[in-house]
Formats: structure tokens, C-alpha cells, sequence
């Protein structure tokens, strides 16, 4: 009887813990939400920073690959022609993270982007000249 009580109680707590942090994480989210839709970037992408370190401090990989893609996302709408740039950092993170499904969608986020990359530059590769 003790033993079931114990274990309803480990079950409650950890069911609250759980919903606390969902609930640190939804009002950042809101907040960033909210600044993409106002355009304001910056204000975007300052609070991104915030729930990053949060998360990673916390260990919570889901909510930093999260934060990652929305940064990564805002910053190539922000400067398109940083795009290069922002592929290159996002493999190095990928390469970086510990197996889990997270780097395997990752990896899978990655070859869409450069899928879509080829399609959109598929005439400026075709017409470059080969060197003999």
C-alpha cells in the first residue's frame, strides 16, 4: 500500500515537473510567435537565445533543435544571401548532437533544404563550365 502510494506520488511529481516546463517553454514560444508575427526579427530572435540556453541548461534536446530551426530559419529570411552560411552551422550542430531522433530529423531537414537548393539553382550548376 505504501509502495503504490510512493509510486502515485514519484508519478505527480514528475507529471508536474513536466508541465512546468512545458509551460517555461509555451509562454517563450508565444513570445516568439507573437515578435515573427509583428516582424520584429531581432525581438525573435533575442528570445530564441533565451529558450536555447534554458534548454540546453536543462538538457531538453527537442526544444533546443527547435529553437535552432526557427533561428536558422529567421536569420536566411532576414539575409538571404547568408544561406550558405546558416547550412554550414546547421550541419556542425547536427554532426555535434548525440544519436537520437532529433539529429536523424536533423539529417532529414538538411537534405530537403539542399534538395530545394538544387531545384532553385539547378540552371546555374548545369551551365557551369568544366575545367579540363
Amino acid at each position: 500500500m505504501q509502495r503504490t502510494f510512493s509510486l502515485l506520488l514519484l508519478a505527480l511529481y514528475f507529471t508536474v515537473s513536466l508541465l512546468s516546463q512545458q509551460n517555461e517553454y509555451s509562454n517563450s514560444w508565444k513570445m516568439i510567435e507573437k515578435a515573427i508575427e509583428q516582424d520584429l526579427p531581432e525581438t525573435a530572435l533575442s528570445e530564441l537565445k533565451k529558450l536555447r540556453n534554458i534548454a540546453t541548461n536543462k538538457g531538453d534536446l527537442a526544444q533546443d533543435v527547435k529553437a535552432t530551426l526557427y533561428e536558422l530559419r529567421l536569420k536566411a529570411a532576414k539575409d538571404p544571401s547568408l544561406t550558405s552560411q546558416l547550412l554550414t552551422k546547421a550541419e556542425k550542430y547536427t554532426i555535434q548532437m548525440k544519436a537520437s531522433p532529433e539529429k536523424g530529423l536533423m539529417y532529414m531537414m538538411l537534405a530537403e533544404t539542399y534538395s530545394i537548393y538544387l531545384n532553385r539553382n539547378s540552371f546555374r550548376l548545369g551551365n557551369r563550365s568544366t575545367i579540363a
